[in-house]
């Protein structure tokens, strides 16, 4: 779970640990023992007290949490066309950063609308995010890459990634969208196990009782290959931050499977359209809903 401040989105917490729903409530338990308890209602979560019931008082309001809809990356589709892999941008002042083949930026504002390519070289990957940094007639550019959700201020949109940009000594902090995958796919590469399904009712244990799904993903290659823990598939990573892979493109052996494990896990697995990275874990969505959770192996 990832949680931000409204005012402040740069202080993000992550934590790990269960995810339990029982009828319009969840209870969120991290890896401490600590649970957070909350009722479904619309299209809002309502933060529950110790006894299970709505915070009541003046600060009400405060404890009603609204779905926020995820930036679309089609909103960008022409850039992606001509090479662009990433986008970041920003408000007070706007700013526009555009990463090319992993290998160019060309900075933008309404002051400043040259399109001037900058070389850059990738400084630092990992889990939890990407620098790169440049040079261009001695001035100094580093564009940084966090994989936390993030609001550009403006908009009721939430963005996947976090970015700061430097440039003549000052730091700028905005918003980021991957448009080809360059910089989501490479966190994803590397060989994966199952740990959760989050499907109602269903749990990893019962699904599964001597082998889990694996999955190995190859972001050079392009190719993803992985076992359903009784059948083998393989077919084309596409380097998407918003749809990785073609389910109905998968090839797979057929073997006569016991149990439902494989009927529950190729359901969610079919129903993918974006993913996302945090540290040694990936997380497989449907829309802004998680449906497969991955550890790195």
């Amino acid at each position: 779970m990832q949680r931000s401040y409204a005012e402040r989105m740069e202080a993000t917490f992550v934590s790990q640990g269960t995810f339990r729903r029982e009828g319009n409530q969840i209870t969120l338990t991290d890896n401490r023992g600590d649970a957070g308890r909350y009722m479904v209602q619309d299209n809002s979560l309502i933060v529950l007290d110790q006894d299970g019931k709505p915070v009541t008082g003046a600060l009400t309001s405060k404890y009603v949490l609204h779905r926020q809809l995820l930036a679309n990356p089609e909103k960008w589709k022409a850039q992606a066309a001509n090479g662009i892999d990433f986008i970041a941008m920003g408000t007070e002042p706007f700013w526009n950063v555009s990463l090319r083949e992993g290998q160019w930026l060309i900075f933008q504002t309404p002051d400043k609308r040259d399109s001037s390519r900058i070389p850059v070289q990738l400084e630092k990957a990992g889990g939890t995010g990407w620098t790169y940094t440049g040079e261009l007639d001695g001035q100094l550019f580093r564009l940084a890459i966090y994989t936390e959700f993030s609001s550009d201020g403006m908009s009721d949109r939430i963005y996947r990634y976090r970015t700061t940009f430097e440039t003549n000594g000052k730091k700028l902090s905005g918003t980021g969208v991957a448009l080809r995958g360059a910089i989501s796919g490479n966190s994803a590469g590397g060989s994966w196990v199952l740990q959760d399904i989050l499907e109602p009712g269903k749990s990893l244990q019962s699904l599964f009782s001597q082998k889990t799904p694996t999955l190995l993903i190859d972001t050079i290659a392009r190719k993803l290959s992985g076992s359903t823990s009784c059948n083998r598939f393989n077919g084309a990573w596409m380097n998407g931050s918003e749809l990785p892979f073609n389910a109905a493109q998968l090839a797979m052996t057929r073997m006569a499977c016991a149990g439902e494990g494989e009927t529950v896990f190729l359901a969610a697995f079919k129903k993918v359209n974006g993913f996302r990275c945090i540290a040694d874990e990936l997380l497989m969505y449907q829309d802004n809903r998680v449906l497969l959770r991955w550890k790195k192996l």
